[in-house]
């Protein structure tokens, strides 16, 4: 069991080392305008809400996409780690369409994390339903060689994110019935 918690680990750190190995690969050919759908929306949204302005994007229920990523945005502001933080220095910058591009693949980079989380709460609803771990790993391998989650891995979306709290809500539903003597007639 000890062997194969570190095939378990081997293969998330050899995942997330691939995923953003590609994400940083793709993006050096890949513009922050070449997509128009959901990238623009997300970045503008998100750096919206880092800066402490209610969001524009209301008729869509992402609000957790912009909140996370505007959170995370927000920290690494606080290190000089991240791109710009807060809308006007975006407006008052001499270079926006850089700006942007910086914004865009910080963006992506915590897209693939919640890609990465994605895949590890997929692992972790089989296993909460009896599966074997070997049916568990097929079925994250799966998942990530899916047309879908590549298509994920370079787009910015909600998708991914509430799938995510679906499966941490089956996880914590299936624990729940697990560990009381209710009865369902």
């Amino acid at each position: 069991n000890f062997q194969f918690k570190n095939l378990q680990i081997f293969f998330l750190i050899i995942l997330s080392i691939l995923l953003f190995s590609i994400s940083i690969h793709q993006t050096q050919y890949f513009h922050w305008s070449a997509a128009l759908d959901q990238d623009i929306v997300v970045m503008y949204n998100s750096l919206l809400i880092s800066s402490g302005i209610e969001q524009e994007y209301r008729d869509h229920p992402a609000y957790t996409t912009f909140f996370i990523h505007g959170l995370v945005i927000k920290i690494f502001s606080f290190f000089n780690l991240g791109p710009i933080s807060h809308i006007n220095d975006l407006i008052n910058s001499n270079n926006p369409d850089e700006e942007l591009q910086k914004l865009f693949l910080f963006c992506r980079n915590i897209n693939i994390a919640i890609n990465i989380s994605l895949v590890l709460l997929l692992y972790k609803s089989i296993i909460s339903l009896k599966c074997s771990e070997i049916s568990a790993l097929l079925g994250t391998s799966i998942l990530v060689v899916s047309g879908w989650f590549t298509e994920s891995l370079f787009y910015l979306r909600s998708e991914n994110l509430s799938i995510i709290f679906f499966l941490f809500s089956l996880i914590c539903l299936v624990n729940f019935f697990q560990n009381t003597n209710l009865k369902i007639v």
